[in-house]
Order: structure tokens, then sequence, then C-alpha cells
């Protein structure tokens, strides 16, 4: 079935070679029974074996033995007199596994299972890889396997072909039956096949004129007429017999009755369509799936669509029980034989009589909401699964069944527009949940659509609703009275807005309170409890969950449990490597959590959690920490806003902690706030109100570039921090002013100012307090020109910070020492300084202090005459400040610009300003690998 080889962990490994090849075909052929020396000497040398052939036999036996053992497969081969035997499972051989695929697909073909036939032959098919035993030697006995297995693959084609014409597939199989025909045609099925498409297909001259053409072929040829198959097909064709109609329903009686239950759908099916068509497929590989998702998610109507579809696959029909009334599992059976219109038998119970009735009828059975009753539903459909082979159950739910053979579908909420849009034209119109919503609204109002004034409401709306079907239905309706933007508005309460469901709804489905409460009531205490405490998340890991929603240590078990089987009940969602609730079920929890008298304690868990998770940046470990900030941003905020409100005190230390995500994530804007509200109502003078000045400060210089507010902030941190105990926060507030005077032109404050924080660090053996002046002093001095200085200190803080493991820190000081020793000449240590900060960069991220590197590797471009390349990343440094909001600082114009420039007269104004635009056309990433593609190889 195409080369033999073996594989191991899907990668493909030879095995040896042709004869090697041919030795193993005869033992895989005959596996399980032992093949003698003299037989594998005839068959591998077609009766020709050289004198050394009994030594080149156990040669290949020997190397085959040791392929298959590296391996690692249960595959042996073994001596057994008179020669060898293969011990090898059936299903680890594809000519076995294709065998056992073919004769499953027969039989589903012959009980009237086209689908499930198509599916499995089709799966046969796919196991050949080309000719039979490609690559062997070749002898005569593996010649004739090679044309029977061939004539084998032929007849799988036909069957398959058969199968799918049943399933009136006949219009697109036309051009794979012309190809077959052409390749082989003396087979006279294939010829009936394709004379058979063409007719369906409304082209019965075309299948007239494909049986002349076999029956010319066939006297020419072989002197012969067709055989009696295809003469009556001819005749039927001609006479246009009813006979040759594909049969929608096989067996079926005209007058029977209906063969489903299913309501006609009131109104239009939106989105889902892959979903549909996925577990459709589900169906023909496995008789239960299971729907699972919250409520409100659109299960049963996905279910109905599903079934809807699958009417000509099942001839006994498509039957929807519904489950949400019964209080009692145990009439499971009874509500089965009710749909079903099962006659009852006094002598048997209501199960005994349903499986009867079903175990000779080929149908599907839709049982909806199980989940008030999932055990005893699992019982039910476990046992008439094993007794009827021919019944499949479309199940949904708020968890599964967990039985045997049961293949679950996670519902997922319908696709919502991308934050960034929010006009008509950016592609709003085709996310599902606003299609919903517009086919709704326009239930409401005839006259609603998408309008350049209204999609950014709908956008919104549908965001917040995380595309859940039954609430985007609920504030659809809403559109009769109020206008998107008011709905936008009221959606902070949704379970007051969504209250206008259908009156012929279920009750659970008619108001979105209902739809949680209804899961809600079904969850025990202790699972209750967990699902109200987690209202306090925006996304969370199961450490999370335990640390904050159990209240000991010995409670931290139980709560991952509880937390995990409320995702199996589909009240949590696992995506992405995170959980999360859905925002309206968030809010139905949060409310819980409040009427428990828990919120306060719950929610200062959460920000001290959260707390310790900004505090939590270890050594050279800066990517991974800002990976965890980015992951926690939501967490990280709804803490701070809730300290803000009720602890002041821990608001203060959240700022703080936040400090150094908020400067390389340029979230400078979001600081602002936090800072002012902190420094009016906290009134202590302490080390921390010096750093939120400081921080003041610094983001109204550097992040929002307001530098005449920046001075007052940073002069009144300093002169705080000198009347305090506390050199750390001294040395700190001079840190933040010096800076600040180095980039406006004031070298020599900066250098009185970063003087005093080197010797006081140096005092208190603050290693890394003492790298950070060593490094501001350098810039300072690289900003006057001062190189050597500037050299010095910036090895000496480049030293410190790589004896610290602080590789992150060590970034910045790279970028800056590598632009000073390019000025130098060495440009060769330039090179791999500025490469080494660029790699950090690309760990990093675009938000990374790291732009200036980019400028860096530009000028030294530049210096060895590639200005085209230098001039590139000039452009693209500049794109990456301004996606950011930065500004270039004064410190790199005076020593970088006079390099710029000569490039840009090297290549001329033109050439020079398409350079710098194709630069600004790149992402940070591209920048970096281009910077970095040209620093390690000089091209």
């Amino acid at each position: 079935m195409g080369p033999i080889q073996g594989s191991a962990d899907e990668r493909a490994v030879r095995l040896g070679g042709p004869k090697h090849l041919a030795m193993l075909a005869v033992l895989l052929l005959s596996s399980g029974r032992v093949v003698s020396r003299e037989r594998l000497l005839e068959l591998i040398w077609d009766g020709q074996p050289p004198v050394t052939a009994i030594h080149s036999l156990e040669v290949y036996v020997s190397d085959l033995r040791r392929v298959l053992k590296r391996l690692d497969t249960e595959c042996t081969i073994r001596s057994e007199p008179p020669g060898y035997a293969i011990s090898v499972r059936d299903e680890a051989i594809d000519l076995r596994r294709f065998e056992q695929l073919a004769r499953e697909g027969r039989r589903a073909l012959e009980r009237g299972d086209a689908q499930s036939a198509a599916l499995l032959l089709r799966e046969a098919l796919e196991l050949w890889r080309g000719p039979a035993f490609g690559g062997v030697a070749t002898n005569r006995f593996l010649e004739g396997e090679r044309a029977r297995l061939e004539a084998e693959r032929l007849d799988v084609v036909e069957d398959r072909v058969e199968a799918e014409m049943r399933l009136g597939q006949h219009a697109r199989l036309i051009g794979e039956l012309e190809g077959l025909v052409a390749e082989n045609p003396f087979r006279e099925r294939l010829c009936g096949q394709l004379m058979l498409a063409l007719y369906r297909a409304g082209r019965q001259a075309e299948s007239s004129s494909a049986y002349q053409a076999v029956r010319v072929r066939l006297a020419d040829e072989l002197g012969m007429d067709p055989g009696p198959y295809l003469q009556d097909l001819l005749v039927k064709i001609l006479r246009q017999d009813p006979s040759l109609e594909v049969q929608r329903r096989l067996g079926a009686e005209p007058e029977s009755l209906p063969v489903t239950n299913l309501p006609t759908p009131l109104t239009s099916f939106v989105g889902r369509k892959e979903a549909v068509d996925r577990i459709g497929q589900l169906l023909a590989r496995s008789r239960v799936v299971t729907l699972v998702g919250p409520g409100g998610i659109g299960k049963t109507r996905l279910a109905l669509e599903v079934g809807r579809g699958l009417l000509e696959r099942y001839p006994d029909g498509v039957w929807l029980t519904e489950l949400a009334s019964l209080t009692d599992g145990g009439l499971i059976p009874e509500a089965i034989r009710v749909t079903l219109r099962v006659s009852e038998a006094r002598s048997k119970s209501p199960i005994e009589a349903v499986t009867t009735y079903l175990q000779q009828r080929c149908l599907l059975i839709v049982l909806d909401n199980c989940e008030h009753i999932v055990e005893a539903a699992a019982h039910v459909v476990e046992k008439l699964a094993a007794r009827c082979p021919k019944v499949a159950f479309l199940v949904t739910s708020r968890e599964r069944l967990r039985i045997a053979g049961e293949q679950l579908w996670q519902v997922e909420p319908l696709t919502v527009p991308e934050a960034t849009s929010s006009g008509p034209n950016d592609n709003v119109a085709e996310s599902e949940a606003v299609q919903l919503f517009l086919d709704r609204a326009a239930l409401s109002r005839s006259s609603f659509g998408l309008t350049a004034a209204n999609s950014r409401a709908i956008s919104e709306i549908s965001r917040r609703l995380e595309g859940i079907p039954l609430a985007l239905e609920l504030a659809a309706a809403q559109v009769a009275t109020m206008s998107t933007d008011e709905i936008e508005r009221r959606l902070d309460d949704p379970f007051q807005l969504l209250t206008s469901g259908h009156r012929t709804a279920s009750h659970r489905h008619q108001t979105l309170m209902a739809a949680a409460q209804w899961s809600y009531d079904l969850l025990a205490e202790n699972q209750r409890l967990v699902f109200d405490r987690l209202s306090v998340f925006r996304g969370f890991d199961v450490e999370a969950a335990a640390t904050i929603c159990s209240m000991s240590i010995n409670e931290r078990g139980v709560c991952i449990a509880l937390t995990l089987g409320l995702v199996d009940k589909s009240l949590v969602r696992f995506e992405g490597g995170r959980y999360r609730l859905l925002e309206p079920l968030r809010s139905f929890a949060s409310e819980k959590l409040h009427s428990r008298g828990e919120t306060a304690l719950v929610q200062e868990r959460h920000c001290r959690y959260f707390l310790a998770v900004a505090r939590d940046r270890q050594p050279g470990e800066l990517a991974d920490w800002l990976k965890r900030m980015e992951a926690e941003r939501d967490n990280l905020r709804s803490a701070l806003g809730w300290a803000q409100d009720n602890d002041q005190e821990l608001a203060a230390q959240i700022v703080l902690a936040l400090d150094l995500w908020w400067r390389l994530r340029s979230h400078g804007g979001e600081a602002h706030p936090h800072l002012d509200a902190l420094l009016q109502n906290r009134e202590a003078q302490d080390a921390t109100r010096v750093r939120l000045l400081m921080n003041k400060g610094w983001y109204s210089w550097y992040a929002v570039s307001a530098p005449e507010a920046a001075v007052e902030p940073m002069e009144s941190a300093l002169a705080l921090a000198r009347t305090l105990d506390d050199p750390l926060a001294l040395i700190d507030a001079l840190f933040v002013r010096g800076r600040y005077a180095t980039h406006e032109g004031d070298p020599v404050q900066a250098r009185l100012l970063l003087e005093e924080a080197l010797e006081l660090a140096r005092s208190k053996g603050d290693q890394e307090r003492e790298a950070e002046a060593l490094h501001l002093l350098g810039v300072a001095d690289g900003a006057q020109l001062q190189l050597g200085r500037a050299r010095s200190e910036l090895e000496q803080s480049l030293e410190i910070r790589r004896s610290l493991n602080r590789s992150d820190e060590a970034a910045v000081t790279l970028q800056f020492l590598s632009g000073i020793v390019g000025a130098a000449g060495e440009l060769d240590r330039a090179r791999r300084l500025v490469a080494e900060a660029l790699e950090l960069g690309r760990q990093l991220g675009e938000h990374a202090y790291l732009h200036h590197a980019l400028d860096i590797a530009a000028g030294l471009a530049i210096l060895e005459g590639d200005a085209q390349r230098g001039l590139t990343l000039v452009g693209a440094a500049d794109a990456a400040l301004e996606r950011i909001g930065w500004s270039p600082t004064s410190v790199w114009d005076r020593l970088l610009e006079p390099y710029f420039q000569i490039g840009r007269e090297a290549l001329g104004s033109r050439d020079s300003a398409a350079a710098e635009q194709e630069g600004r056309r790149m992402n940070y990433v591209e920048a970096v690998e281009y910077g970095l593609a040209w620093l390690s190889t000089g091209t």
C-alpha cells in the first residue's frame, strides 16, 4: 500500500534496502505463520539464490530486528523451525487495517447505511500511499501480490462510489469516474457507475455514449460485447426507468408515517455552519454525541439543525425527546417510547419495549436537556446504544454523560467582532453574534439594520454578551423601545435588562436570569460557593482559584476539584490554558457572592494574591514576568480598582508593584489617575509617598510628554526623601531626578544627583542600585560625548548586572554601550553587543526600552557602507517608538544623528526616504529579525 516503511512518533523510519524490504514483505503477508528458509530463498531471489543467500538471509533478519527494536514496537521477528515468523498486531499493518475497514464498509453498505459506508471506505483508501510494496526488490511473488492488492483496492473504490452514489453525490463523482474508466476500461462496474452518474446528472446522451465507448473498446481489443449488467443498465437508461433515481429512504413505504417530529423553526439559523457539518461527521463515527455548554448558548437549536440535516441518513427518522420537564430520571424510557409512538406492552417495561422496537431500526434520537437527570440519562443511552446497533443519540446537556463511546462537542459562543472593529467596514457584519442580533432585531423593528451610527454599539453589545445567543436575542428584542446606545449603557446590569423573552419559550429561556438560575440550582452547595467566589476573577488558573477561593490550606485540593467540576457543568470555560466565567455568568455569580456577604473578604484575598504576582519578578526572567502580567492584566486592574475604593494602602502597594509593567507596556495613561487619587487621598509622608511622587513626575515627563508638570512632583519626592531615614527611597528619587536632568540638558545637575545615588548605593551594599547609578551616569556622559568615561561606567554597570543574572537590565545597558563602542571605532565588538541587546529585545517585545538598539545597528550599518539597510532600521525604530507613543530622546540625537545624515547623503533624498519608509512598514519583531540577520552574517 505504498513503500514499505516503519514509523515512530509520526516520523517515517528507513527499514533497509530492497532485499530487506522484500523479506519483510513476505513475512508480513504471512504474519503469525512460519515461513521456511527455503521458501524465503525462493521468493526473495526468484528461485535463483546465490551461494551466499543463507548468510544474507541471516544478515537481513539481524538488521531488521535491530531496526524494529529501535522503533520500540511490539513487532518482532522470531526464529522458529524451519524458518522465521513475524509477530505483529494486525492493526499495526496498514494492509490488515485496510482489509478490516473494507469489510466494515461493505457491511454498512449491505445494511443500507451509505453514510457510514462512505466514511469507512474513504478511510480505507486513504491508507494507500502508492503502488503496493514500493521500493521492494522485484520478484514474481510480490508482483502477483501487488496485482492482487490493486484489484482489491479497485473493488473498494467501486464500493465507495456505490455508497456515495446512494447519498446523491453523483454529480461530484463524474470527473473521478471518467478518470477511473480511462485507466480501467474493462471493469464493467466502474463503467456502469459512470453511466448511472451521468444519467442522474441529467446527461442521458453522454451516459449512452459512455456505454458505446466501452462496447467499441471491448470489441477492438478483446473481441467481446459488454456483459448483461451494462446491457440491462443501458436499457433502463433509455427507458428512463424510475428505479435508477436516488433512493432517498431505502426500504421505506410511500405512505409510511412521518420520519421526524423535529419542530419547524420560526426563525433563521445563524452561524455555526461548520459546527453542523462537524457534528454530522462525528455521528458517522460515534453513535453517542453530546453537545455541552452553559444555558442560553444554543445547544438545542444547534442539535435540531444537525438533526434536520441528517434525515436522509436515518431511514427510520430523527426524533426529538425533550427532558427539561422531567423531574424523575426513571421516566426517560417512557418519554422516548411516547416520542417514537411505541405501543405499550403489559409484559414489558418501557425500556424493554423501546429496546425491542429499536433493535432493527436505523434512526437518530435527540435527547434535549439532560443535565438535571444526567445520571439516569447516561444509563438509558448506554443500554440502548449497546443493544440497538443502528440507533444514534445526539444529546444536549450542561455536562457530559460520561459513558463509553461518547463523543463530546463543546458548543462555543458565536463569534464576536474584534475589539478594534466598530465601523460597518471593519468586518463587523461577518461576526455571527452581530448577524444574530441584526436578524432578531429586525423581527422587532422591520427597518432595523447595521449602519455607521449603530455599528459601534452593536459591536460592543455583542462583545459584552460574549456571543451568547439567548442574551443576544433578548437584547435584540429591546430595539423596539430603545436605541442600541441605550441598550449598551444598560448592559452594566444585564439581568435587569434582558427580561423580555418569548412567552412560548420554556421558563428557563424567557430571561437571562432564569437561564443562569436553572444551572445554579443544579449545583451542590459547595459547588455554588466556589462558583460565587470565582466571580472575582477575570480569567484564572487553578492555583489562583485554590488560593483565593479556599479559606484554609486543607481546602485547596477540594477547591481545585470543585472548579474542574464546574468546567464539566459548562459554568466555567477552559480556553487557552486558562479558566474563566462568561461575563453574564460572572455577573450572576457576583450577585450571589454579595448575597452571601463575602464580597469584601474574597476581593481582598484577590487583591493581595495579585499584588504578590506583580511583585514576583525573578532575576533574568523579565520576559516571563511580562507574559504573566499580560495574562493577568484584567485581574490586576480589577484588584487595583477595588483597593482604590476600599484600602488606600493596599492600592498604593499595587500601583508601585505595577510600575515597571506600566512603563514597559506603555500604560502611562492608566497609571496617572491612580497616582493622582492616591497622592490626594493618602496623607502619610513616607517612602511610599516618595515613590508615588517619583512615578507621577516620571509619567508626566516621559509617558504623556508633559515636562512642565514633571519637575514639581520629582522635586517634592526628593525633598521628602531627604527628610526620611530611608536611603533606598532617596536613591530612587535621585535616579528619577538625575535621569530627567540628563535628558533635559542639565549635565552638571545630572552628575551631582547620580554620583550621590552611586555613593549611597555602594555604602548600603546594594549592587542592583549601584549598577543602575553607573548605567545612568554612562548615559549622561554619553549625551555629552564624554565617551571614555561613559564607556567605563557602562562597562562596570554591565559587569554587575551580569553577575547578578539581571540579563533584562543588562540589555538596556548593552544597547547604550554598543553605541559608545561603535563611536570609538570598535565596530566588531559594537556589532556583538547590539546583537545581544536585540536578541533580548526579541524575547521581551516592542515595549522593552530597546528601540535604541535598532538605531545603533542602523549607525553601524551606515559606518560599514550599507546606508540602505541602516536607514531602513532608522525608519523601523522611529515607527516602533511612535506605535507605543514615545518620542526619541535628545541623548541619542546628538550621538547618532550625524551618522544617519551620512547615510542620507550617500543615498540621496529620494532613496533615503524610500529606505526609511520601508522600515516604517515593519513591525518590531520583523525589524529586530532584519537587524539580527545583518549583524550575524554581515549581509
